[in-house]
């Protein structure tokens, strides 16, 4: 063999192992560690927030959980007041039997039901059981609930983005008033530009 053919060979073989993809790479391509995606716990602000876009598609999504829970709450009669589709106000007003001042805070918490008294998920009389639905719509919205049980005096609190405040007296009918205002507003959302001019105000009888 040629001294000139084993030169040949030297550097053929020199160049492939340059361009080896799974050759050490050069100072100047090293990956830095500062881009390097790091795992971690979202927090509950978040969670709720995506937890929203699972349970709400659109306003109508919400009415109807606002509507079964009125249901559920053994409402003979359910008020349903609607502006821009529901964007800038959904409010559902029924006669049940209301929440006391405790029970007010902990219906936005998620997971938290009236609707599961012995955890039996096979024995189910309910429209809704998951207790996700008030916790959902008041993480991206701004809203008053006030409510009033037989027993007790009204309450109302205030929710804004999920943060809650503090439950207060005040005058209400014995049942629950719901009004939901800025819904999405937390939150990017495309809503059906359609219903967007729509304002109408509907009433449900229920026996």
């Amino acid at each position: 063999m040629s001294e000139a053919t084993t030169q040949e060979r030297t550097t053929i073989t020199a160049q492939s192992s340059s361009e080896n993809p799974l050759s050490e790479p050069s100072s100047d391509l090293a990956v830095d560690s500062a881009s390097q995606p790091v795992i971690r716990r979202l927090s509950q602000k978040v969670i709720n927030r995506i937890a929203a876009g699972e349970v709400l598609e659109r306003p109508s999504a919400a009415v109807k959980e606002l509507v079964e829970n009125a249901l559920d709450a053994q409402a003979s009669r359910v008020r349903v007041s609607i502006r821009h589709g529901g964007k800038s106000l959904l409010r559902v007003q029924d006669d049940g039997c209301g929440m006391d001042k405790k029970s007010l805070r902990l219906a936005v918490e998620r997971h938290a039901t009236s609707k599961l008294p012995k955890d039996d998920l096979l024995d189910i009389h309910t429209f809704g059981f998951r207790g996700e639905a008030l916790a959902a719509i008041t993480a991206v919205s701004r809203t008053l609930i006030k409510s009033c049980t037989k027993a007790e005096d009204a309450a109302e609190i205030f929710v804004e983005a999920g943060k809650v405040s503090d439950a207060k007296s005040c005058v209400h009918p014995q049942g629950t008033d719901i009004q939901v205002q800025d819904l999405f507003f937390a939150t990017p959302h495309d809503c059906d530009s359609s219903a967007a001019t729509l304002t109408k105000t509907l009433s449900y009888s229920h026996k």
